[in-house]
């Protein structure tokens, strides 16, 4: 049975915040900006626009272009890596081009004629000089910025953004982040990242903003990934967790710990061995950190941890750990086995 710790933390979604301007020619690319949203707890992970037109795009700046004039509503929703999620909106209107005035023709009255003046010569004229243009300043390069959590544990999500990056003399287009241990993920119009390490250690992560003309620049923090127990970590892999969460487990010593999804938890555990290569085990009192989190990952962690409460049986077969209970198994895979 679960004992609560503390009392819930209240999930308080993301503040969304458009900068764009009010109005705009029709068929003109239109920037819209959402850097300026910001959140308290979980980082961003997603902008979702909807330009009121039927158009559609994701990102923290985007650009459209109306090909009607009008007047517009756009939304933008803001959704962090727990799919807690804000919109706010911004009123637009596109104006059409102003066609040319006309200059209305005046009949001209006739001249009499005139004596015919013998022509002067007509002096040379003088080759005017053009100015030489001012050279335009060099372009500047965006300034990256990045923000995240400084210690994670092993198979454990951990989350990054670049979202306080600003721009140079053109828009943001790209952030790429190098997560410090070989891997890193491909250039995206996401300032925001969530990744697991499969080793403990210090890692250097560092991002690197482009903009549209290809300058960048780049910008690292430290990271450091621990184990709950000096012990293996085991994954959950069935039944699958929910996309973009991960639930860990590790035991030692008649101590249980690992990562619900939302919450750390803990306990203790009996085991005896079998001697048919199975053992047989019991939990008991398993708490956790009591943090909110979405309602599908809080159902999740419930069954989970409601699954584990009810183990009878444990069997390790190669980087394979399999937990059986009355109404099923859990089934993990070793981190750093796969």
């Amino acid at each position: 049975s679960l004992i609560p710790l503390t009392r819930p933390e209240e999930a308080i979604p993301p503040s969304p915040v458009i900068t764009a301007p009010d109005t705009a020619p029709v068929n003109t690319a239109v920037s819209f900006d959402a850097t300026a949203t910001f959140t308290t707890q979980a980082p961003i992970a997603r902008y979702s626009w909807d330009f009121g037109d039927g158009g559609r795009a994701t990102g923290a700046i985007v650009t459209h272009v109306y090909t009607a004039s009008g007047n517009y509503r756009v939304l933008m929703t803001a959704i962090d890596t727990r799919n807690l999620q804000a919109t706010t909106s911004h009123n637009i209107q596109i104006t059409s081009p102003i066609p040319p005035t006309e200059t209305p023709v005046t009949p001209q009255p006739v001249p009499p004629t005139e004596t015919p003046v013998t022509p002067q010569p007509v002096p040379p004229t003088e080759t005017p000089v053009t100015p030489e243009p001012e050279p335009e300043p060099p372009a500047t390069p965006p300034t990256a910025a990045i923000t995240g959590s400084t210690n994670g544990f092993i198979g454990e999500p951990v989350s990054f953004s670049a979202a306080g990056s600003t721009q140079g003399s053109n828009p943001i287009a790209t952030y790429q982040f190098d997560f410090g241990d070989g891997v890193s993920r491909p250039p995206s119009a996401d300032p925001n990242a969530t990744y697991l390490y499969n080793h403990g250690g210090t890692y250097q992560v560092t991002v690197t903003v482009t903009d549209a003309s290809g300058l960048s620049s780049s910008v690292s923090m430290q990271v450091s990934i621990n184990s709950r127990l000096d012990a293996a970590v085991w994954t959950l892999s069935s039944p699958a967790p929910v996309p973009g969460t991960a639930i860990t487990l590790q035991f030692l010593g008649g101590q249980v710990a690992g990562f619900a999804g939302c919450n750390t938890y803990s306990g203790g555990y009996t085991a005896t061995d079998n001697g048919d290569g199975t053992f047989s085990v019991t939990t008991s009192g398993l708490v956790t950190s009591q943090l909110a989190c979405p309602q599908q990952v809080m159902q999740q962690e419930t069954n989970y941890l409601a699954s584990l409460g009810q183990v009878t049986t444990a069997q390790i077969s190669g980087n394979t750990l399999s937990l059986s209970y009355p109404g099923g198994a859990l089934t993990y895979i070793e981190v750093g086995t796969r």
